[in-house]
This record gives C-alpha cells, structure tokens and sequence, in this order.
C-alpha cells in the first residue's frame, strides 16, 4: 500500500521544517498523554491515602500500604520532573527544526524557485512571441 501523500523531498529545509512540525505534533501529545497519567494517578492515590488516613487503628497492612502510597507519590513527582524535562527538549528541539527550516527556505530556497518561475514565464512568452511572428506575416502575405 503506497501512501497518497507526498513527501517534500524537493528541498531538505522544506524537510526539516515538516519534520520539526511532526515532531512538535508528537512533543505535545506526549505531554497531554503524561499529564492525564500523573494526574489520574494523583487522584487515585489520593482518594486511596484518604480512606486508609482515616483509619483510626490501621493494621500492619494498612500502614504499609500508607507507606507504599507515600513513596509512589515520591516516585511519581520526580519521573513527572523527569518527563517534563525531557518533553520540553523535545518541543524545544522541533520548535527549532520548524523555525530554522521554514526560515531557511524562505530565505534562500523560495526567491530562487520564484526567480526560475519568473524566467520560465519570460522565456515562454519569448516563444510565444516568435511563434506569432510568422504566422501575422503569414495571414498578411495572403
């Protein structure tokens, strides 16, 4: 199965900069996807520390699982630290892949393609021109 879309491969910056978008694409779903983890996660704890607090003579068990909870919190915040930094390179680094490729293509790859445009249309005008030429001449020997 081939794909209906076609890949820029034109200009390596036209790559960059929808590579970067892509990348920026994923960054941001990554962040939403750990976001909803650490704060379902949060809750649930939460609601479970709740209930066995309230407890006024808990069991051996019931403290340890207290402790566990705790520690899964611990846990939790630095790995969320972790990820967020870890995110935020990942944006940051296709922020800088969009930004260095749109603008490099804009700069130096566009106003060449648009000069070769403007060259292409005098050159098919020249011909146009000259087909013209005989074919008045001709329509005027007649």
């Amino acid at each position: 199965m081939q794909s209906r879309i076609p890949l820029p491969t034109d200009n390596i910056y036209k790559f960059y900069a929808l590579f970067g978008l892509l990348l920026l694409i994923s960054g941001m779903t990554l962040f939403l996807i750990n976001y909803s983890g650490v704060q379902q996660r949060a809750s649930d704890r939460f609601l479970e520390l709740s209930v066995l607090e309230e407890l006024k003579e808990p069991s051996v068990g019931q403290l340890a699982k207290i402790e566990l909870l705790t520690i899964q919190a611990k846990v939790d915040k630095s790995n969320n630290a972790w990820y967020s930094k870890f995110i935020g390179a990942f944006i940051g680094i296709s922020i800088t892949l969009i930004v260095f490729g749109f603008w490099k293509w804009h700069t130096i790859i566009q106003p060449r393609q648009d000069k070769l445009l403007d060259k292409q249309i005098e050159k098919l005008e020249l011909e146009i021109a000259a087909l013209q030429k005989p074919s008045r001449k001709m329509l005027t020997r007649n």
